[in-house]
């Protein structure tokens, strides 16, 4: 049987969205025994640097300890 052994749950959003089950997602998967990392949908606008900036920032808030890579970039091209 296939299982999961780490998912990546979903933080942030352009330069202003953050997704309110983030945190409920996250412990869901912590006590699911899962390894866990944060990623951010970028709009890929000339404001990149404003979202990596707000992503780091909302991470930062949450003061949990990825056990895989916290950072995962999805793109969505306009």
């Amino acid at each position: 049987m296939n299982h999961c052994e780490s998912v990546y749950v979903k933080l942030t959003e352009g330069r202003t969205y953050l997704d309110t089950n983030a945190y409920e997602n996250y412990k869901v998967a912590k006590n699911a025994g899962l390894r866990f990392g944060f990623y951010h949908y970028s709009h890929i606008t000339d404001e990149s640097k404003k979202e990596v900036d707000f992503f780091l920032n909302q991470l930062e808030k949450r003061k949990t300890r990825a056990q895989v890579s916290p950072i995962d970039l999805s793109i969505r091209y306009l």
